[in-house]
């Protein structure tokens, strides 16, 4: 119990790294989506070329 009420700042760390992680995979999830889509596009542009 000692040990959990001394470790405020590893809980507040933890914290602070996984709303990184949360963000980054924000962003991962955002390049992902454009990249889908500008290929969407470059096939429905050969799709309707053909």
């Amino acid at each position: 119990m000692a040990s959990d009420v001394s470790r405020p700042d590893g809980h507040d760390f933890d914290f602070r790294n996984a709303w990184h992680r949360r963000s980054h995979l924000g962003i991962m999830i955002k390049n992902a989506t454009t990249f889908a889509n500008r290929w969407t596009g470059v096939a429905a542009a050969v799709i309707s070329v053909r």
